[in-house]
């Protein structure tokens, strides 16, 4: 039994997420795994993840996690960065609500309406950007898929012009999009020091809503 519960090691830098979540789904919808050093379970069907999130003896406040497990977790990696940070993914009931609320200010139906045409200029940026590559297979998540989104939150975030280019090398390495470092931490850091940077901005002029 010890070795199925380790026979999926999954790695977050992985290069091919799709034939990762392949094996995955084939091995049924509820699946022991392995991720940097810690067991845990990967729901691989939408219907088993709602049931997941929705039963009431399970959690997902970081909180409820076996101190010794959390305390063990391998440092500088993506699970240690999820059991020790507090945001609104892994908080539940008033604390959640307390976290999601400024954030749901930013996305009113006339917020998102009014950013549809600047959306529309990132998006055609990042199509006429592919079309300037070397003939050849081009890699979406890396040139677009992943772009876009960035580029938007750059701007519901009103990040300065000046801090984007920074903004957006730092995210890309603690994303670990495409071939980074294995060690992110110090990058990490800085990303957070920069965030830093653009708050004080935004508190000293802060943004039209």
């Amino acid at each position: 039994m010890e070795t199925e519960r380790t026979a999926f090691v999954l790695d977050p830098a992985s290069h091919d997420v799709h034939a990762d979540s392949a094996r995955l789904r084939e091995a049924g919808a509820l699946v022991p795994v392995e991720v940097e050093g810690v067991r845990a379970w990967a729901a691989t069907r939408h219907a088993t993840l709602a049931a997941v999130l929705a039963h009431p003896d399970l959690s997902r406040d970081v909180r409820h996690w076996d101190p010794e497990a959390r305390a063990a977790a391998p440092p500088n990696t993506a699970i240690s960065k999820i059991a020790s940070d507090r945001s609104m993914l892994n908080a539940e009931g008033e604390e959640h609500l307390r976290l999601r609320s400024p954030l749901s200010r930013s996305f009113t139906a006339r917020r998102v309406q009014g950013l549809r045409p600047r959306i529309a200029e990132l998006a055609a940026g990042l199509v006429d950007h592919l079309a300037t590559l070397p003939p050849g297979p081009v890699d979406l998540r890396l040139e677009y898929a992943y772009p876009l989104p960035r580029d938007v939150i750059s701007e519901l975030m009103g990040v300065p012009e000046s801090l984007r280019d920074r903004l957006h090398e730092l995210t890309d390495v603690a994303a670990r999009v495409g071939d980074g470092p294995d060690d992110v931490s110090s990058s990490r850091a800085e990303l957070y020091d920069l965030l830093e940077e653009v708050i004080e901005v935004r508190r000293r002029t802060p943004a039209r809503t």
